[in-house]
């Protein structure tokens, strides 16, 4: 291809260079769109010619689509067309899918898990197929589900484990300047490489949502907290034009199939709410159907938090990842902000004490793990106490027999006296 010059000023350009066109990138616009329809195109010469009517005929049977149409009298063009199967029928497992380091001496395993994970899903789809007649395009279709089904299963599993991984390795090779903050929630792979017990589930579900109110509201600015026939509902005003809310009800199995379509769970709650305030009900009808969510109630056992080791060399973890807890006190989010203010003056306090520079990288992290310790020092009481009063309050409002009640009761007499001396902790200045 020849190189073409141009003074700047003299461009002039008219892409007409197809579907991939470069042009197109260059202009910005958004990317065609595929269709579920793959098309076979070939072209086939008669030397005697043919005899074929100069027209376009389309013919059609089971779903397959033929065209043809002759360029002269000895050429014709011709398409078959056919629904794609969804993401093909090709898929890779074991090292192909995941290769990791061998810190964990997990790569072999988690290849067999494979195995056995996509020989499931293809048995579990492939005797679904009944019918001979079409069996193949049924088969085909099938295999795609299964492999979809394969890779869903399959997804977060490996993550983790390589991210465990790679984070082993980073600490046990010559990379010597990493540091991690784990923030990564409830399912936190950085806690799992600190070997933090796994979060414990309550028999609890909470839907979640904001409603927006264009005009206002009138709610006072404060975390409110009802209850009728042990479901809890929870309101906090985030303005003056936007309240969060909460619903919490025992967890049922028909959660599993709400979970995840907003529709649904406005369908299943609207029902729960009958009795409380007509304000509460209209809220719950009024919220923005993209904030919903639906979740199984987990939280970090207190005893977990109290003997957990929250550093190893210079990876830690806050917010969620450290204590997950339960929304019954509507304190999740304020201790991870604590987390955040702690662990920063920790390692500001720490760090500053480097003043030389020679050997300041050794130095360094010397003081973000002393830092690191401090700051589990300091929030380890904390969390422990907000996840103690949260789990008993969850024991209180939750399915829980009479004798289970009662001692929450007693416990919460004598280490929480006060039920809202959690609101005027101070975590100190930044």
């Amino acid at each position: 291809m020849g190189v073409w010059t141009f003074k700047r000023d003299a461009l002039v350009l008219i892409g007409c260079d197809g579907a991939n066109s470069v042009v197109v990138d260059f202009l910005e616009l958004k990317p065609p769109k595929a269709f579920p329809l793959s098309a076979v195109r070939g072209l086939t010469k008669y030397p005697s010619g043919h005899a074929f009517a100069h027209e376009f005929v389309r013919m059609r049977r089971n779903n397959i689509m033929v065209g043809r149409v002759p360029i002269d009298d000895k050429s014709v063009n011709w398409m078959v067309g056919q629904q794609t199967t969804p993401k093909g029928t090709v898929i890779v497992a074991g090292d192909a899918m995941h290769v990791m380091g061998p810190f964990l001496g997990q790569g072999g395993s988690a290849g067999l898990e494979d195995a056995i994970v996509l020989a499931r899903c293809l048995y579990q789809k492939l005797s679904d197929v009944r019918q001979i007649q079409s069996r193949s395009q049924m088969m085909m279709h099938k295999v795609a589900e299964a492999m979809d089904q394969y890779v869903k299963e399959r997804r977060m599993r490996v993550v983790r484990l390589s991210m465990q991984t790679y984070l082993t390795g980073l600490l046990v090779g010559p990379s010597s300047m990493l540091v991690l903050i784990g923030c990564d929630g409830a399912n936190s792979v950085v806690a799992d490489f600190l070997e933090l017990k796994a979060p414990k589930a309550f028999p609890l579900s909470a839907v979640r949502g904001l409603t927006k109110y264009p005009s206002g509201h009138a709610f006072a600015h404060e975390f409110v907290r009802m209850r009728r026939n042990n479901i809890m509902v929870g309101r906090v005003p985030i303005d003056d034009k936007s309240v969060n809310w909460m619903v919490g009800q025992q967890s049922t199995p028909k959660d599993a199939r709400t979970l995840q379509n907003p529709d649904l769970i406005i369908q299943s709650t609207l029902p729960l709410i009958y009795g409380f305030p007509p304000e509460i009900q209209q809220m719950i009808e009024d919220s923005d159907v993209e904030s919903l969510s639906l979740t199984h109630v987990r939280y970090r056992a207190p005893w977990d938090l109290l003997l957990g080791k929250f550093r190893k060399g210079t990876v830690t973890v806050a917010g969620d990842a450290m204590h997950v807890m339960g929304p019954f006190l509507g304190q999740g989010g304020s201790a991870g902000l604590e987390d955040a203010i702690v662990l920063a003056r920790c390692l500001y306090q720490k760090l500053s004490e480097v003043r030389q520079i020679q050997s300041r990288s050794q130095m360094m992290m010397h003081k973000v793990a002393e830092a690191m310790d401090q700051y589990v020092k300091e929030r380890r009481m904390r969390v422990v106490r907000l996840s103690m009063q949260t789990y008993l309050t969850g024991l209180l409002v939750g399915p829980s027999s009479m004798l289970v009640k009662l001692a929450s009761i007693v416990l919460m007499v004598i280490f929480f006296r006060n039920q809202n001396d959690h609101t005027t902790y101070d975590c100190g200045l930044l």
